[in-house]
């Protein structure tokens, strides 16, 4: 995979995975680091030190349906359950291996120019691994993170390294003007 195409989400997140398998002496990264990194912040720390908890992981988990406070509590669990090792580094998974494969390949199928951190979460919820049942478990299946994107992103594709900001400015600033109009007609039906 070219570092290249990676957001800056992303590539912190992948950063993350390995700092977080190194931290647990985990002789292995594994699609659960990866996961963890994106959706715990808490336990993953971005490049400048401080927590990055404003990736599209979690709002897109959400939006699927998925329970983020039981996905994070069985990555713990499950990173807890990992073999230990000392005085090696952590070398990558066949199954991390493959979730950067698969989630390249979805940038490709969606016309995208960057691998987003979309692109991980749905490769994850794709590759046979732990973080995957953590995933199907939580509410988080693939079918159900495809139709929630699609809501987040309406019909933008990913051209630049910092897209997660763009795709959730609506989210974050924006009101809903349909609903808000309708919320106004209806109070001015019932007024005398």
């Amino acid at each position: 995979m070219n570092a290249e195409r990676l957001t800056v989400r992303s590539l912190e997140a992948l950063q993350n995975a390995e700092r977080l398998a190194q931290q647990l002496n985990h002789a292995e990264i594994s699609p659960v680091h990866l996961l963890s990194a994106l959706v715990n912040p808490t336990r993953a720390l971005n490049s400048q030190g401080g927590e990055s908890d404003d990736s599209l992981a979690v709002p897109l988990l959400q939006k699927a349906g998925a329970s983020v406070p039981q996905i994070r509590s069985l990555l713990e669990a499950d990173l807890s359950r990992l073999p230990k090792v000392s005085g090696s580094s952590a070398s990558m998974s066949r199954a991390f291996q493959q979730v950067l494969q698969d989630a390249e390949a979805l940038a490709g199928k969606m016309k995208d120019q960057y691998i987003s951190v979309e692109h991980l979460i749905l490769a994850l919820a794709d590759v046979a691994s732990d973080a995957k049942e953590i995933l199907s478990v939580s509410g988080g299946r693939k079918e159900a993170l495809q139709e929630a994107l699609k809501q987040l992103r309406g019909g933008a594709t990913v051209t630049s390294q910092n897209p997660e900001d763009t795709f959730q400015s609506l989210e974050r600033y924006g009101k809903d003007l349909r609903r808000a109009g309708e919320a106004g007609q209806a109070g001015s039906r019932h007024r005398p």
